[in-house]
């Protein structure tokens, strides 16, 4: 086609004919020229007359800064192909500025001839079909700038002529770019050749998504709206509207993406509410009736879920812990989160101890309903019954520390005085006799005492005592004789004969067996005839297994994990202190064995088993005698501290009677006196004195007499806790338990190099 007439728009401040633009123009090329001061720009603008120009030419040396008319004419929004005349091209900021706004080329005065005019018209207008001409296409156009997508038509032969800037930006080129381009090889993916779109004439009548490709390689999901047009040789063969879909895509991601983790909360909801148990999680509606529930909340109202769904709030809740009724709990929980305790209905009059937290469901400020939690507090509730036993028994431990230390103290005497008294008389005279019962009686007190010590403060027993099993057993059985003849108990025997014997702390040891025959015999006394009782012992690979059975009415399987803790009993109040059991265990764990209890046979009754190996022979308990260190203290200085007189009394008879001297203190400070003014060669000190303890004097007297604990004992009515322990150990002191027999105590003093 011929080029089309070319329409130049000149703005200049110059007068006419004084401009070298102006005269480069006029006789480079034969054209329409119009010339405008830069203050009448407005006007063209207001009127549309702008678009009729083919090329703007500003002169880059006016009073108004050609940037500011570059602002003003938005060439590139307005497709307006501008050029700036500088007077020089130095001033490299500037001609990037120009650029920036909108100029499509920057020359000097002596480059504006025909050639470079003629290029720079190298828009569609050269070659568009006549119906894209003038005026009111030129209004088409500017209109088309505008529409939300981009916009181009294609020719005859597949080629793009006219295209919006906005379909420019969404390919990423610069404007003129497109414009003569091959449309499917340029714009189009190969989505449209595989589907056998290989010409604008395939293209189907409505809207089809495809992915274009952009200049930087990269891809633009896109909506193509493809008219053909069969009007003439002359015209497009077809107008496109393209809409970029990437927001669209981006949101469709994001919506699937959010669809994604609401069903996956959908999910995990159903699990919370299918999979927690002990735990009710419930949705209310405003008049208070369950709309949906979990199946936890079959733990806490023992019934199934789809029984729950339309239970009102005042059935669930009507057993409140709290000084109110249901309906003011409702209105309370309406205006705001509430927790609240409440004793949960179950089948039959049974009540779970549980806690809830409700709280509003509103939609829009409106209230819709009610959410709760409910879950059970029995475990908890156990917990803090566990927790005010524990504080409770360490309030009886300090109490019993106390007792058994003033209890021991005169026990000491007791017994001392008792074993002076039976070395002074034959063993045939009626006196020994009596003072042999008191000596036995003294003794089972002082067990009695060490049995509590050790449920307070527990240590590891000696287990120096030869033990016969069977033969223990039979003993206690002959002590409760006249209990189990009295409620007619039959007791039988089923005893391995013969059972070796073992290591073990023997009064300990029998004071568990005491108890399991004691608590059968109790539990028997109120039921029906007949009421047994049997013993059986066994011995295998090295263990010990006694069993005590009884016809009762055996233990729940509810309580047996529970019998053994401290506190806990069966009895009712007032019949039992809840220690028996807890104690038998810390006995039976302290041989290394173990204790538990399950049912008698065929389901009747209860059997207590205890387990605990054969440990290795000492002496036999009370058969071997100490010899008397009588010729050891012959002529030796002895000082004796304690603030108990009974106690001092006795170590001066009997010390004295076998050849020391003895001097005696009451508190620390009178003791380190005489410690200072004289040297003894043996120091008997009680732990626990009025002014300090035994260990303290130690301390301060070794710091000015390294070798003392060569010649020191400690005494005490107490259980040595670990640190006293470790300092004894590390001394090597011997340490007198209170009471404590002459054999006792010969042993001590053996231990010293006297």
């Amino acid at each position: 086609m011929e080029p089309l007439p070319i329409q130049i728009l000149l703005l200049t401040d110059r007068q006419p004919g004084a401009s070298i633009v102006e005269r480069a123009i006029t006789d480079a090329i034969s054209t329409s020229l119009t010339i405008c001061h830069p203050t009448h720009l407005s006007a063209l603008l207001e009127s549309h007359a702008i678009l009729g120009f083919n090329l703007i030419c500003i002169e880059d040396s006016l009073a108004v800064d050609t940037v500011e008319l570059l602002l003003d004419l938005k060439p590139r929004e307005r497709r307006l192909w501008t050029i700036a005349v500088v007077p020089t091209l130095g001033n490299t900021t500037r001609i990037r500025d120009l650029f920036r706004y909108g100029a499509a080329d920057v020359l000097l005065p002596e480059e504006v001839g025909r050639e470079t005019l003629r290029d720079a018209t190298v828009l569609g207008d050269r070659y568009a079909p006549p119906s894209m001409k003038g005026p009111a296409a030129l209004l088409i156009r500017e209109i088309v700038e505008h529409i939300n997508g981009g916009f181009c038509t294609i020719g005859i032969d597949g080629t793009i002529g006219y295209c919006s800037t906005r379909l420019c930006e969404m390919l990423g080129c610069d404007a003129g770019y497109l414009e003569g381009r091959d449309f499917l090889s340029t714009i189009a993916t190969l989505e449209l050749e595989r589907r056998g779109w290989n010409s604008v004439d395939a293209f189907p009548q409505h809207p089809f998504e495809v992915t274009l490709r952009r200049v930087d390689g990269s891809s633009l999901p896109a909506l193509i709206s493809c008219f053909p047009l069969n009007a003439g040789d002359d015209l497009p063969r077809a107008i496109c509207i393209i809409s970029d879909l990437s927001e669209i895509k981006s949101a469709q991601v994001q919506m699937q993406r959010s669809r994604r983790e609401l069903q996956k909360k959908d999910a995990l909801l159903g699990s919370l509410l299918k999979n927690i148990p002990q735990v009710a999680i419930a949705a209310f509606g405003v008049n208070g009736q369950i709309e949906v529930i979990s199946d936890g909340a079959e733990h806490i109202f023992g019934r199934p879920t789809d029984e729950l769904i339309g239970a009102s709030f005042h059935e669930l809740f009507e057993h409140l812990e709290q000084d109110a009724t249901t309906v003011e709990m409702l209105a309370q929980i309406s205006q705001r989160a509430l927790a609240f305790s409440f004793l949960a209905p179950r089948p039959g009059d049974e009540r779970l101890p549980c806690r809830a937290v409700m709280g509003p469901r509103l939609e829009e400020g409106v209230l819709t309903g009610f959410v709760g939690v409910c879950f059970d507090q029995k475990n908890e509730r156990d917990l803090q019954e566990r927790l005010i036993q524990h504080e409770r028994l360490s309030a009886i431990g300090e109490l019993v520390a106390g007792v058994a230390h003033d209890l021991n103290n005169p026990l000491a005497g007791i017994a001392g005085f008792c074993e002076i008294l039976q070395s002074h008389h034959a063993s045939g005279d009626k006196l020994q006799q009596y003072l042999s019962i008191i000596s036995a009686q003294t003794d089972r007190c002082k067990h009695i005492v060490e049995n509590l010590l050790s449920f307070v403060r527990p240590k590891a027993g000696e287990h120096d005592s030869v033990v016969d099993v069977n033969a223990m057993l039979d003993k206690i059985v002959e002590l409760r004789s006249y209990h189990l003849n009295k409620y007619q108990i039959r007791l039988t025997k089923n005893y391995q004969e013969p059972l070796p014997q073992t290591t073990a702390d023997y009064y300990r040891l029998q004071q568990v067996f005491y108890n399991l025959i004691h608590n059968a015999e109790q539990a028997l006394r109120t039921r029906e005839l007949p009421r047994e009782i049997e013993l059986a012992t066994s011995f295998r690979d090295g263990r010990y297994q006694i069993s005590v059975t009884d016809s009762g009415p055996g233990v729940p399987d509810r309580l047996k994990a529970r019998i053994f803790d401290s506190f806990f009993s069966t009895k009712g109040p007032g019949k039992g202190t809840g220690l028996g059991l807890s104690i038998a265990a810390a006995v039976v764990t302290d041989h290394k064995g173990t204790i538990h209890v399950e049912d008698g046979p065929d389901g009747q009754g209860a059997r207590f088993v205890v387990e605990f190996p054969q440990a290795g022979l000492g002496r036999d308990f009370g058969s071997s005698q100490v010899r008397r260190p009588a010729e050891a203290l012959t002529g030796k200085r002895v000082l004796v501290i304690d603030d108990e007189p009974t106690i001092v009394s006795f170590f001066e008879e009997y010390l004295r009677s076998i050849g020391g001297a003895v001097d005696s203190a009451d508190r620390v400070e009178s003791a380190m006196r005489k410690l200072a003014q004289g040297s003894y060669d043996l120091v008997i000190c009680e732990l626990k004195l009025p002014d300090g303890s035994g260990l303290d004097l130690f301390a301060r007297r070794s710091a000015t007499e390294p070798n003392l604990s060569l010649r020191f004992m400690l005494s005490t009515g107490l259980i040595p806790d670990a640190a006293t322990q470790a300092i004894t150990d590390a001394h090597q002191i011997p340490i007198l338990q209170k009471p404590f027999t002459l054999d006792e105590l010969h042993a001590a003093l053996a231990k010293l190099p006297l």
